[in-house]
């Protein structure tokens, strides 16, 4: 099983072309998107917030490992 792990905001590229291009090859791929921005901030780089699944990029990472386990389990 693969996973793409991504920030939600990336400089060039939206959070969104980029797991569609993995999506469109990999249609398989789980996506979990990240950001350490906060909502307004996310909102004002044109991303619709939030992107789903979504991590707070700061989550510890018990936090973070049990997103990534709901969504391989999901």
């Amino acid at each position: 099983m693969n996973l793409l792990f991504t920030d939600a905001v990336m400089p060039k590229m939206k959070d969104e072309d980029l797991s569609n291009r993995v999506l469109a090859a990999h249609p398989e791929t789980k996506v979990l998107f990240a950001s350490a921005y906060t909502e307004t901030a996310i909102v004002h780089q044109g991303v619709p917030y939030p992107p789903s699944p979504f991590c707070k990029g700061r989550s510890p990472p018990p936090h973070l490992r049990l997103k990534v386990r709901e969504l391989l389990d999901a």
